[in-house]
């Protein structure tokens, strides 16, 4: 966001009527007090709506926007992105909306010069720039950090806590009642600028545009997850709904949640993320995202698709897929030998840890053929746990070595001890 201001003799008459109208509202809650949710707010900004307009500062400020070359063109238009838009409507409805969006910032609280600033230079970017900001958030379940963490720019896990009324408290109690035991205090935020649009195209975008545009966020917060999974063993998981917030003011855009048809719980340990882990999850992510190679991205979802299943065969059968993506490159032949015998000597460095590794992954390979093929089978708890393991330890040295997974490097694996 740029901090120059653009029109200061506006600036000054908007914080002149802000002030004022603050005024009236501190006046109007000392007479009849309530709590300042965003419903009452709401409420008593329009009850004081006819007084705001008699501010001679108000019709200062409208005539100004008016008079305004670059601001007056876009008044009445409707702005927006590829994903969305909404109308500026008149002067008259910008003025009213930027004092309510003051006071849901504040909630009613005493007037904030330095605030002010910031939400006016958000105001005047809807009109002087080609840009639109927009922050989006997500709640993440199982985890926990002593700090936030920056991935990258625009990218970071927050603390998040969180507000409920007691009226949506119960409603969630009744009918999503496991994210009382799940949720936690941080979520990933991500802020970004779209190309502002301006008008109603005559041209609609193609539809994998769109969609592409609107899964962005959810895509990123995806990659996050995979890589607190690849990073830990945990339970760690996002809420499916992601919130969007525009930062850009617009007067009819306030805070949105696009809600999934259903969602996915994992329950067990939470994701503790130590300063440490913080560094090593950055340097994950970027590696993660800079990796195209589809036998990683099938093995990484594998990872997670097994953490989220109910039952352990499900969660074998992922799990070996994930490792016969990565180490399976050259077809089909042999596979049990394969696989077992390159697993051992990726993920272990000693003879005998290696024999170990190629029986166990022997045993599971078996045990996922007879799982497959409707058989009887004997799966313990620990073996779900080690092959897990076996698979994020093996995406950790695809990230770090990939060489080490090209079929030649794997067909030159031999047992010489």
């Amino acid at each position: 966001m740029s901090s120059a201001v653009n029109n200061q003799n506006l600036k000054e008459q908007m914080e002149l009527l802000v002030t004022k109208a603050f005024a009236l509202y501190d006046e109007l809650m000392r007479l009849y007090p309530t709590e300042n949710d965003p419903l009452q707010i709401s409420t008593r900004i329009s009850q004081l709506e006819p007084e705001i307009k008699k501010i001679a500062e108000y019709q200062t400020c409208v005539a100004m926007m008016n008079a305004d070359a670059t601001i007056r063109p876009l008044l009445g238009k409707t702005v927006g992105t590829i994903a969305g838009s909404a109308p500026t409507d008149s002067a008259n409805t910008c003025v009213m909306r930027f004092i309510e969006r003051m006071h849901y910032t504040l909630e009613g609280k005493t007037f904030d010069s330095a605030l002010f600033t910031k939400h006016y230079e958000a105001f005047e970017e809807l009109f002087y720039t080609d840009r639109l900001r927009f922050r989006d958030t997500v709640r993440l379940h199982n985890f926990e950090s002593a700090n936030e963490i920056v991935l990258e720019d625009g990218l970071a896990i927050i603390r998040l806590p969180l507000i409920q009324e007691g009226r949506t408290r119960m409603e969630e109690m009744r009918h999503r009642p496991h994210v009382q035991f799940t949720r936690s205090n941080f979520g990933i935020e991500r802020i970004y600028t779209k190309p502002k649009l301006v008008g109603i195209s005559t041209i609609e975008p193609p539809p994998e545009q769109v969609a592409r545009e609107l899964n962005e966020s959810g895509d990123m917060f995806d990659l996050v997850i995979k890589a607190l999974r690849i990073l830990k063993p945990s339970a760690v998981f996002r809420d499916r709904s992601i919130t969007t917030e525009a930062l850009t003011f617009m007067p009819y855009a306030g805070v949105q949640t696009r809600a999934p048809f259903g969602e996915y719980i994992v329950m067990g340990d939470k994701c503790v993320v130590s300063p440490k882990d913080a560094t090593a999850l950055k340097t994950l992510y970027t590696k993660m995202k800079q990796t195209k190679q589809q036998p990683f991205t099938i093995a990484s979802n594998r990872l997670g698709f097994g953490m989220e299943r109910r039952s352990d065969e499900d969660r074998l059968l992922d799990y070996m897929i994930g490792l016969e993506s990565l180490y399976l490159p050259d077809g089909n032949a042999e596979l049990t030998f394969k696989l077992s015998l390159r697993v051992a000597f990726v993920t272990r460095q000693e003879m005998a840890d290696r024999k170990h590794m190629f029986e166990f992954m022997k045993k599971l390979y078996d045990v996922r053929s007879r799982i497959a093929h409707g058989k009887g089978f004997d799966l313990t708890k620990e073996d779900i746990s080690q092959i897990e393991e076996v698979l994020r330890q093996s995406l950790k040295i695809y990230l770090d070595k990939p060489a080490n997974f090209s079929k030649d490097a794997l067909n030159n694996i031999y047992f010489d001890g």
